[in-house]
């Protein structure tokens, strides 16, 4: 890489913050993938220039236009905004607590929609330990709420580096068609100053 151990050590230990040259030299000497690299820029505060995603927050007519996919608009602390149908649809019971974590972990409506909880419980620690890192506003306090649930601290705990939460679908109940539906659900956030969190889950199978 052509930096001394005592400038990695440096590093290491929280005392000088990297350039984002020194980030993708450390990413390539490390044969770090796509996620892992997105994780070591936000734990150095720096974003990546392809990580400008979105403009600005979208509007309601943004996510209806996204049918039939599931889409929702959600603040730095992860507060479902406003939904679309197919959300509203699908994700039985959301209103009833809609900072959306906390529905996954805390209702019996997230856990007879949700078919693969497990993975979906990877899923969120995935993106919450990415918004620690990066210093997402409002993500350390769910965290800190979030541990006193068994199961969060147990999956917090055995992701050091967090998985990508691309690699697990998100596997819910379709109860009105009776079939089960795969959702590639990212989160994707605006550039600039603005917070928040546009959820798109992209249908991608159905199951009967």
């Amino acid at each position: 890489m052509g930096y001394s151990p005592a400038w990695l050590y440096r590093i290491e230990q929280g005392r000088v913050v990297p350039s984002a040259k020194v980030l993708r030299a450390l990413a390539v000497s490390l044969d770090l993938d796509q996620w892992e690299t997105r994780y070591l820029f936000a734990l150095g505060r720096r974003v990546p220039e392809h990580e400008a995603e979105l403009s600005h927050a979208p509007g309601q007519g943004y996510l209806d236009a996204l049918h039939p996919n599931v889409a929702a608009w959600l603040n730095s602390a992860w507060v479902v905004q406003r939904v679309n149908a197919e959300f509203d649809r699908l994700m039985h019971g959301w209103w009833i607590c809609p900072v959306l974590i906390y529905w996954h972990y805390g209702t019996i409506d997230a856990q007879t929609v949700i078919v693969n909880w497990e993975q979906t419980s990877q899923w969120c620690v995935g993106w919450l330990r990415f918004g620690l890192a990066a210093g997402h506003e409002g993500t350390a306090r769910i965290v800190e709420l979030l541990m006193a649930i068994k199961v969060f601290r147990a999956h917090w705990e055995s992701q050091v580096i967090p998985v990508d939460p691309a690699t697990k679908p998100w596997v819910v109940r379709d109860f009105d068609n009776n079939c089960d539906v795969t959702l590639d659900m990212r989160a994707w956030r605006p550039a600039g100053q603005e917070a928040g969190v546009l959820l798109l889950g992209a249908v991608v199978d159905h199951a009967g």
